[in-house]
């Protein structure tokens, strides 16, 4: 009769190996990761900025008014400081009538800065009448951020930039 010596299985050191390759891997990972997830976070944050000027250029153009962009803490009226991480809100210059409200930007996003104005209007024929012409998004813990281009035409660009100093 012959003996059966051969075991399936793993042994400890094969485990131990198995975790200390899992750990280095998981290592070097998770910071990119969270890279990954601030770089996604500030991109939709920026699309939905352009999204909003967008809305408020076509407005002007339906209306046949002007329509301005600004922060609000209230959701109702501008406010007069140049701080763009309040809510911000899209209004009928004429009637003040308040078109869209947006959410604030979120806690991971620094404030856009926006070259000391504090909204941006659009005459009726969709051209940026007055206001900020440049706002840059960045997110804490990296340096890189979003740079959003207004033209004198009302078209928002939008570029990636490797300095970001909010």
């Amino acid at each position: 009769m012959q003996l059966n010596t051969h075991q399936a299985g793993f042994t400890l050191i094969e485990a131990l190996v198995a975790i200390a390759i899992a750990a280095i891997i998981l290592g070097i990972a998770v910071p990119n990761f969270q890279d990954f997830i601030r770089n996604t976070r500030l991109t939709t944050q920026a699309n939905e900025f352009v999204l909003l000027l967008a809305y408020a250029k076509s407005e002007a153009v339906k209306r046949n008014r002007n329509v301005e962009v600004c922060s609000s803490d209230d959701g109702i009226d501008c406010d007069a400081t140049n701080d763009w991480s309040a809510a911000l809100i899209v209004l009928d210059a004429t009637s003040d009538e308040v078109l869209q409200v947006s959410s604030a930007l979120p806690a991971a996003c620094t404030t856009p800065t926006a070259d000391g104005c504090t909204s941006i209007t659009f005459a009726n024929t969709g051209f940026r009448r007055e206001g900020v012409s440049k706002f840059t998004l960045c997110t804490s813990g990296t340096t890189s951020g979003r740079e959003i281009t207004l033209s004198p035409q009302g078209r928002a660009q939008t570029t990636t930039i490797d300095t970001c100093t909010p």
